[in-house]
């Protein structure tokens, strides 16, 4: 297959249904310090015109390393919610008691450091010494913590499910906390052909499926869109 450009990616989507709005620059539609390759550009570029002002890419390709970072980004992330959830007034003994259960299973395969990964203005300025296996292993770990959280913060009152595929702001980061994340060896976003897309979730979620995307996933605090190879 040819390699993609901007110019025949932008020739397709205009024969679709979505009307181009035009209302973006670039400084607006990706935000500053998205790592692109040159499928990645070829998407960005092409797709901006249909977007609203209330989208924004949030990451494009992203290196092992980043991939890497960011299941301890969500480690950490969870770690953070379920202690802040653990002071709620409102939370019950029970909710306390299962928070702490799913603490000590998250504290079984730590980063070094531990923390760090949530104040770094890109991925991977934190540096996990613990390795390929122990990461993929607190991937592992991490991916039942969600699950097992989602469940307790719903039950708690903290989400509510109705909300999960556009919550409102105060909900956003309880849901990031929860939400899936890949697994490192897997997924599109080390090929280039990904994005995560903030902002407006509904919008995205439309506009992405109508220009055909092979995969539209809706995270709550952001929605992960990918093009196989191209975009149909």
């Amino acid at each position: 297959m040819p390699p993609m450009t901007t110019k025949t990616v932008a020739r397709t989507l205009t024969k679709t249904i979505v009307p181009p709005r035009n209302v973006h620059s670039r400084s607006t539609w990706v935000r500053e310090g998205v790592k692109e390759k040159p499928n990645t550009t070829a998407i960005i570029d092409a797709i901006m015109p249909f977007f609203p002002l209330s989208c924004q890419v949030i990451s494009g390709w992203l290196s092992n390393d980043d991939l890497y970072w960011k299941v301890n980004f969500h480690w950490e992330l969870l770690v953070a919610r379920l202690k802040l959830f653990q002071h709620r007034k409102e939370t019950t003994a029970h909710g306390v008691k299962g928070a702490q259960s799913i603490l000590k299973n998250l504290w079984t395969v730590p980063p070094n450091p531990t923390h760090g990964y949530l104040k770094d203005k890109n991925p991977s300025d934190t540096k996990d010494h613990t390795g390929h296996k122990s990461t993929i292993e607190r991937h592992a770990v991490l991916a039942l913590a969600k699950k097992e959280a989602k469940l307790l913060f719903v039950r708690e009152g903290v989400l509510t499910t109705k909300h999960e595929k556009d919550p409102p702001k105060s909900e956003k980061p309880w849901w990031l906390s929860v939400a899936p994340v890949a697994n490192p060896t897997k997924g599109k976003h080390a090929t280039g052909y990904a994005l995560d897309i903030a902002g407006n979730n509904a919008e995205t979620t439309r506009i992405a499926t109508a220009l055909g995307a092979s995969l539209v996933f809706n995270e709550a605090s952001h929605v992960h869109v990918e093009f196989e190879k191209h975009v149909p």
